[in-house]
């Protein structure tokens, strides 16, 4: 099962503070870093706006429903609930993460 650690990095406008606190955990497997844009995902079709759980195929950008999904590197934000962990992460990696 992948493992997920959330970590936040606060910036002021008066210092660069860095604030590391792990605030979520998901998942037993390898834990490693990880960098990218922060894509808010919700799903397709007229019910897709209220569906942010990254359950349902295929996903798009909450920003950008029209745009493609990014090239760059990207981490998925989603919501908990309506399905398991693993059917999220199959389909982001689907989504070409």
């Amino acid at each position: 099962m992948p493992t997920i650690h959330i970590f936040h990095q606060y910036l002021y406008v008066i210092e660069t503070c860095f604030h590391c606190q792990q605030t979520g955990k998901y998942g037993e497997g390898f834990v490693g870093s990880s960098r990218g844009v922060a894509v808010h995902v919700r799903a397709a079709g007229p019910e897709g706006e209220k569906d942010h759980t990254g359950c349902k195929w295929p996903l798009l950008s909450a920003a950008a429903p029209g745009e493609p999904l990014p090239t760059e590197p990207w981490v998925a934000v989603i919501k908990r609930g309506n399905c398991n962990f693993e059917i999220k992460v199959c389909l982001i990696i689907r989504a070409g993460h």
